[in-house]
This record gives C-alpha cells, sequence and structure tokens, in this order.
C-alpha cells in the first residue's frame, strides 16, 4: 500500500515534528504541524468522513476515515468545513482552508493519523509523515480536465498500477495492474509517470492510479 497524498496542493514545510515533548496534554505532540503558502487544503484520503466539528483544543477540526481503516485528523482550520459526517470523499476533495483556530498561535494544519477505525485522543498514533506523502500534490480532477482524457494502451505484458508517483518511480507497492493490451484512459503526466483511469477486474468500478510504461498513450 503506497502513502496517501499531501493534504496540500502545494508544496509545504513541516514546522513541529511528532512525539516533540512539551506542555500538551499528551506531555508531546501527537502529530505534526505544516504550513503552506496555499491554504486550500483538501484530502489525504479516500473514505468517509467521521467528525466534522470545533474543540477547544483543535478548534474546527475533520476526521476522515481512509478506506484501509487509518483515521486522519485535520485542524485549527480557518472555518468548519463543508464536508458533512457520513459522506464518502476522494483522495484531492476539498476539505477546508488552512487557519489558527483553537489552540493555536499561527496558520498551519496539524496533521494525526490513527491506527484506528475510529478517532480517539492520543491513541493508536501513528508518524504522520510515515503513511503521507507531503510532497505529492497531485490533483487529478483538474488535471484530468485539462489534459482531456487521453486514451491509453498497454503494451505486450502485464503493467503494474501503483498509487503514487514515488510509488511507480521506485516500482514498489503496486496497487494494481493492467493487463496486456488493456486499453483505458490517460488522464494526465507527472513526475515522469502516466495517471490512467482503469477498469478493475471483474467490476465496472474505476479507479486512478500511476504506470511507467512511456509508449501507451495515443
Amino acid at each position: 500500500m503506497g502513502k496517501y497524498r499531501s493534504p496540500f496542493k502545494a508544496a509545504a514545510k513541516q514546522t513541529l515534528a511528532f512525539k516533540v515533548k512539551g506542555s500538551w496534554a499528551a506531555g508531546y505532540h501527537t502529530g505534526e504541524d505544516w504550513v503552506c503558502n496555499n491554504t486550500a487544503l483538501v484530502s489525504p484520503c479516500s473514505g468517509t468522513v467521521l467528525r466534522n466539528e470545533w474543540d477547544d483544543s483543535y478548534g474546527n477540526f475533520v476526521v476522515i476515515r481512509a478506506n484501509d481503516n487509518k483515521v486522519i485528523l485535520m485542524a485549527h482550520m480557518k472555518s468548519k468545513s463543508a464536508l458533512k459526517v457520513g459522506a464518502g470523499v476522494k483522495a484531492g476533495d476539498a476539505v477546508g482552508t488552512m487557519g489558527s483556530t483553537g489552540n493555536s498561535t499561527g496558520a498551519h494544519l496539524h496533521i494525526e493519523v490513527q491506527n484506528a477505525k475510529t478517532w480517539g485522543y492520543n491513541k493508536n498514533l501513528l508518524k504522520p509523515s510515515d503513511y503521507i506523502d507531503f510532497s505529492d500534490t497531485t490533483n487529478i480532477n483538474a488535471q484530468e480536465e485539462a489534459f482531456m482524457a487521453k486514451t491509453y494502451k498497454n503494451g505486450s505484458t502485464t503493467e503494474k498500477v501503483y498509487q503514487t508517483t514515488a510509488d511507480c518511480k521506485a516500482g514498489k507497492d503496486a496497487v494494481g495492474s493492467l493487463n496486456t493490451y488493456e486499453t483505458c484512459e490517460c488522464v494526465g503526466i507527472y513526475d515522469g509517470c502516466y495517471a490512467v483511469v482503469y477498469t478493475l477486474d471483474g467490476t465496472s468500478s474505476k479507479k486512478i492510479g500511476f504506470v511507467k510504461y512511456s509508449g501507451g498513450v495515443k
């Protein structure tokens, strides 16, 4: 399984690391803090909205359960998110705007990842940057429209499909594959990899992923 995409649409910088000791209720920092010149926030994963509310510490925050049953908290947003609790989201969908609500001294995103189906304070914590690729700012939805969905035809061997361009370039953690001479849509070219919309075997469901084969775009 590859990493989740960045919650930002542009390059971001970490300002406070995970589990740094301090005056927080847990005695340490339960997530990571990040800042970006582009203040728009998007969902790092596809999944379900579990919470969308206010807290004196987290300010305006959202919790999303990823399809792999980990949960992601995004806090200190400028205003309440428009997302509805119980609604499905896709990676890259709008969540809100970076802000400084709650216990915060400057605009930033506090983000947590927990290995659990529901979020709980200081429980089942994971290091966010181990699971989120903050360099992956691909906006598939916007770039698909610009690319106008060219046809992609696979070659004579099975082509592995990856969740991120980093995994694609490294050839690791494939999430699917294109069959020999399979045809699908290519919606963009990012960092030397080809973003394709393909149909899952035996179903009518479609999925977006990245492939390496450069001869497939027609």
